[in-house]
């Protein structure tokens, strides 16, 4: 196909034609194009749309096959637009239909598969969404006027790229019909795309089933399947106490963006799903997620002061349920003991002095970094080594940050670290 422009773009467009039918054929989004959806029918359909465009997005953006990166653009992303959406329509109710969030979730877990056997197939779920683009903006008039809706509110997914959509479009093709290696690639692409066709169409037929609720999805699409607290108020102290441990210790917005206060909130939210549980329970749930946490560079430090901070925001709220909420600042405690142990007082007054060699780094950096430190030696998990590659690519606060921290690290490891 090489030298042949166009023909991997009209190949899928002629083989997916009957699933594309399919998926225009259902009843759900006929009614979208009739102005006849209601809110919480569209609010199910975003839900949904945002858990396979979180982890998708997520999957393109790391992926280093050369085919997929030389398709997939930064300017692609359509979560935060879903996000602005869901939170105009929702008006502080994030409860939505059960049934669209499953099979979202069950197509997530398929993507997150292609992604390790096939990532071709990842472009082929691309095509199909950058595809839907070009109705966007057919249906978005409808809505504004089925939900009562100004402006760009709860429509910026369907007009995502607004005049410049049939642009974008073109651009995304000629993209995918010049990738790297197209002709092998082409059967994992079309796999990807009918697959995807056939999972959007279950979404939408299944909107409106099961029951409603909050899911953890609805505060982080990428958080899966846990619980979460159902009751607004709750919800609300979960937000609270979220937005204070970011506050305090700001690393995880620094290092991992909107998609670390994404986590940070739906981790909040199972934390205040733990009181009520025996003592012994909580501590292992706890342990658990800070094994977690310290493997993908989260250091134990960040879960204790999340820990203390929702025990804090819940018993103020809840003041005759502050006992049952004790046992977080209890699994707080323990955590704080581990980090004792693995980095005493006198090795962290070390670390600290070769740290502040250099002038710039912040002080909330100080706790996370002996965190790391702490860490490493409980878990030995290589969580360091990729804190230091990014300190070295991204030198949040400038040059030296990064050597100071080896120097330091040398200091209390015994070892170099490179």
């Amino acid at each position: 196909m090489d030298g042949d422009r166009g023909s991997m773009t009209q190949r899928l467009r002629e083989a997916t034609h009957a699933a594309h039918l399919r998926l225009e054929s259902v009843p759900f989004l006929g009614a979208v194009q009739r102005g006849a959806v209601d809110d919480r029918d569209y609010l199910a359909y975003l839900h949904a749309l945002s858990i396979v465009h979180g982890v998708l997005e997520t999957l393109a953006s790391r992926c280093t096959e050369p085919f997929v990166s030389g398709v997939w653009r930064e300017s692609m992303r359509k979560l935060p637009l879903l996000e602005r959406d869901i939170e105009e329509v929702e008006r502080g109710d994030p409860g939505c239909a059960s049934a669209p969030v499953g099979h979202a979730l069950a197509f997530a877990k398929e993507l997150r598969t292609w992604s390790l056997t096939e990532p071709a197939r990842l472009v082929g779920a691309l095509y199909v969404l950058e595809g839907a683009t070009n109705g966007g903006r057919v249906l978005a008039p409808s809505v504004r006027e089925a939900l009562r809706l100004d402006g760009d509110d709860g429509v910026r997914y369907l007009t995502a790229y607004g005049d410049a959509q049939p642009e974008a479009w073109r651009a995304f093709q000629a993209r995918l019909d010049e990738a790297p290696s197209v002709q092998q690639a082409y059967p994992g692409v079309l796999l990807g795309a009918e697959h995807t066709y056939a999972a959007v169409s279950i979404i939408a037929e299944s909107v409106g089933d099961g029951p409603r609720l909050v899911h953890a999805t609805a505060l982080n699409p990428e958080a899966g399947s846990h619980r979460v607290p159902q009751d607004p108020v709750e919800l609300d102290a979960v937000r609270r106490a979220a937005k204070a441990c970011l506050e305090e210790l700001p690393y995880v917005l620094e290092r991992y963006g909107e998609r670390g206060r994404r986590f940070t909130l739906s981790d909040g939210a199972w934390l205040a799903t733990l009181p009520g549980f025996p003592a012994s329970v909580v501590y292992r749930q706890v342990d658990w997620l800070a094994r977690l946490l310290s493997a993908l560079g989260v250091p134990r430090v960040i879960l204790e002061r999340h820990l203390r901070e929702t025990q804090a925001v819940f018993a103020e709220v809840f003041p005759e349920r502050g006992a049952e909420f004790d046992v977080l600042t209890a699994a707080a405690d323990r955590l704080a003991v581990v980090a004792r142990g693995a980095l005493p007082e006198e090795r962290r007054q070390e670390a600290l002095q070769v740290l502040r060699s250099a002038a710039n780094v912040p002080g909330h950096f100080e706790d996370v970094w002996l965190s790391m430190l702490a860490d490493e030696i409980t878990d030995a998990a290589g969580a360091l080594d990729a804190t230091l590659s990014w300190l070295d690519a991204e030198e949040p606060w400038g040059e030296g940050v990064a050597q100071a921290c080896r120097r330091s690290g040398a200091v209390v490891l015994g070892r170099r670290v490179p």
